[in-house]
């Protein structure tokens, strides 16, 4: 890549920032990290050897890497760092490699200290410090070098798996929205959502889901309408199937309760309900489809252009990576065959 970036005149290369989840991948096992991120480098790989493409890859920077772990459902900070994101193409860093007597010292606790032994008052008061220092760096430094970043890639970003495991990060979903606000002023900036149709199933049932516990208290009615929603994927497409898979799984009346209705004959009553039902999960249907694209409120005279300029490259779980892997060169090298 480096070799591209010196021979390669820059009005003829494809710059781009890989966006990808990251807290959601570091929740899974040890295996299954170590897998995405291996699909990962041969993705990257890939796009840089069949494409005239040059790739932005932040996450290898990596420096929030402070040890986590859940305890009585708190999260607990320990100065101790835990596994750095792989960084791909080792043989090709230009920089000096750090020397191994400083690769030996841990700058969360360079002299050693033994907060273990120091009673929970310190190890709470030492994850209480951990947890200030990991939301400065994330707010001042990690935000706006990826911003930055993202504005130094002239083509734009391309996305890989943005709703892994039905979850939306708060960090991908604004790389996406900063890059479609760049997108205002220039019509070489693309976005590529290279996606999963799982995920995007799952995100949405969790959608639907999260909003309809707002009203409804039961859980395990919640719970046998997200594992249906997610079985009936083809109900996203048409608000109608949709809506009458809500209604054979929760009834009207869970919705709307009296006190929410004015004291009149049953008839009128149960119309506001039905009516005011329906207007809920309208809204709710179309929240879901957001899995689709991202809104940009209050610049409607421009979202179409936008949305034609997002590719969204989906494939099922079992064939993600090796089918993307296989084709993702000439996708984004002739992006209007997409």
């Amino acid at each position: 890549m480096i070799n591209k970036l010196i021979e390669t005149p820059i009005e003829s290369l494809n710059v781009y920032y890989l966006s990808h989840p990251i807290s959601e991948i570091r929740k899974e096992a040890e295996r299954y990290q170590s897998s995405f991120i291996g699909k990962l480098e041969s993705l990257i790989e890939s796009i840089i050897q069949n494409s005239n493409t040059v790739l932005f890859y932040p996450t290898s920077i990596d420096e929030l890497i402070i040890k986590q772990e859940k305890e009585d459902h708190k999260t607990k900070l320990s100065p101790i760092l835990s596994q750095r994101w792989g960084i791909p193409f080792r043989d090709s860093i230009i920089s000096p490699p750090i020397p191994n007597h400083l690769t030996k010292i841990n700058p969360l606790n360079p002299q050693n200290f033994d907060f273990l032994s120091e009673g929970n008052d310190s190890e709470n008061a030492i994850s209480h410090l951990l947890s200030l220092l990991r939301e400065y760096i994330y707010h001042t430094q990690t935000v706006s070098r990826d911003f930055s970043l993202i504005e130094q890639c002239r083509n734009g970003i391309i996305v890989c798996r943005p709703f892994y495991n039905g979850s939306l990060g708060n960090g991908v979903k604004a790389e996406i929205e900063y890059n479609y606000s760049l997108m205002r002023d220039s019509k070489k900036r693309r976005c590529y959502k290279l996606s999963c149709d799982d995920d995007n199933d799952e995100y949405r049932a969790n959608k639907v889901c999260s909003l309809l516990s707002e009203k409804i208290e039961d859980e395990k009615k919640i719970d046998l309408l997200k594992k249906e929603l997610s079985q009936n994927s083809d109900c996203f497409k048409s608000e109608k199937d949709f809506l009458s898979i809500i209604n054979k799984k929760i009834p009207i009346d869970s919705f709307i309760t009296e006190d929410e209705t004015p004291n009149i004959w049953e008839g009128e009553s149960h119309y506001q309900k039905t009516e005011a039902f329906k207007t809920f999960l309208k809204n709710i249907f179309i929240k879901a489809n957001e899995a689709n694209f991202f809104k940009m409120e209050g610049e409607k005279e421009i979202q179409s252009d936008l949305y034609k300029r997002t590719f969204n490259l989906n494939y099922t779980k079992e064939t993600f990576w090796n089918e993307l892997i296989a084709e993702i060169g000439s996708k984004i090298e002739y992006p209007e065959e997409v």
